[in-house]
């Protein structure tokens, strides 16, 4: 009843005396792990959402909370292993992918960071610097050499 009136703090306290009498209950660990992402408390949705995923792993929700938990923390390696998981359960969900397609872009940004900070004076980054540059250039002066034709060939 909390849980589907938005009384978070209610809903926390009347999961966590349900977990007190049974730890092993499922839709406990899976609405206490969800509100506490809602609240932002992603470590502590971490550890409902990782029992929830145990104790029924064909789940979707609790790997896609766990994604997201995980994403909060900013664990993007194991959010990625969480919604991997989640396309697994069910392939056609849309926002398994979407969130594993973000995932993985932050996890790039996150390892060029660190390739950018570790080794900011390496010929070879520098390089893939240039090429990514020049990849840029081309890319726009395409695309303008194109808008320009089609303005040239339609009539006004």
């Amino acid at each position: 009843m909390y849980y589907q009136t938005g009384k978070d703090e209610q809903a926390v306290a009347a999961f966590r005396q349900a977990l007190r009498m049974k730890p092993t209950l499922f839709v406990p660990n899976l609405f206490l792990g969800l509100d506490y992402l809602k609240l932002k408390r992603f470590p502590d949705a971490i550890s409902c959402l990782k029992r929830a995923a145990i104790l029924k792993p064909t789940d979707i929700q609790a790997q896609l909370g766990l994604g997201q938990a995980y994403a909060g923390t900013r664990n993007t390696r194991l959010a990625v292993r969480s919604y991997l998981q989640a396309t697994q359960i069910e392939l056609g969900n849309a926002d398994a992918w979407y969130h594993l397609g973000v995932s993985y872009l932050e996890q790039v940004e996150a390892d060029a960071r660190i390739l950018l900070g570790r080794h900011k004076d390496s010929g070879y980054l520098r390089a893939l610097m240039a090429d990514n540059f020049s990849d840029q250039l081309f890319c726009f002066s395409s695309r303008s050499a194109c808008r320009l034709r089609s303005c040239l060939t339609q009539p006004p």
